[in-house]
Order: structure tokens, then sequence, then C-alpha cells
């Protein structure tokens, strides 16, 4: 039985550029370039309207020889567009075998994602988003 459920929370990285335990998002060429037009903001006082998915899932790879039941963690780089433009693993469970093919597969399915942007004060805004995958077998 394959259950997938990916949550979506909002790291709001682009908080203030003096911030830097929220800018889980730095290690991103994309992000360094976006992040540069983004205006400082307090996401708790100004007005942010969160990012919504309108398209994505997760694309498993065939392997019949795992047995997993665990969490994946991906911190992804979303554009003022709502494009994925850059992603990577940030934290996965142990797997013997290990199954390099599905973080892969989530990394390539995550850039393929689409969502309506966040925004700040009515404008589009690019951020750092983390995604939760949920994978049980």
């Amino acid at each position: 039985m394959l259950l997938v459920v990916v949550l979506l929370s909002l790291g709001l990285q682009a908080d203030s550029p003096t911030d830097s335990d929220q800018d889980s998002c730095s290690w991103s060429i994309p992000w360094q370039e976006l992040k540069a037009s983004v205006p400082t903001f307090d996401h708790k006082t100004d007005d942010v309207t969160p990012p919504k998915k309108l398209k994505g899932s997760i694309a498993k790879p065939p392997d019949a020889n795992h047995r997993v039941d665990g969490v994946w963690v991906v911190s992804a780089v979303m554009d003022s567009t709502g494009r994925i433009r850059d992603a990577r693993i940030e934290s996965s469970p142990r797997l013997e075998p290990a199954w390099p093919e599905y973080e892969a597969a989530i990394i390539a399915s995550v850039l393929k994602w689409q969502y309506k942007p966040a925004r700040l004060k009515g404008k589009p805004l690019p951020l750092c988003v983390q995604v939760t995958v949920r994978y049980e077998r």
C-alpha cells in the first residue's frame, strides 16, 4: 500500500536578510538571485498570503524490495511566479538497502510542481518552502 502525504510549511525565509537561522535556502544560487529582490518584512505582522499548490505529485520509481515507513524533508526555492526553481533533500530516513532512486524521483517531482505564489501586500513573493513527503509501504 502506498500512502504519500505532502505537507507544505512556510518557512518564509525571505524575511529579513540578517536573520540567518531562517535562511535555509542559502545553498541555492537561484535563491540568492531571487532574495536580492525581496524586501525585508515581518511575516507575523505584514500582510502575507501563503502560496497555494496548484499541481504536482511525487512519482515513485518501481521497486518491490523496499519496505519503507519514512519521511523525507525537501527544501525548495519558489520564485514569484510560483515555479519551483531549485530543491534538495534536507533529511531522509535511514534505509537498508539505500534508495537513491526515490530521492532523485522526489527532487525531479518537486521541481515540476506549480503554485499560486505567495504574496506580500498583494505583490508576488519568492520564498523558500519545506515540503514533507511521507511514504509508507
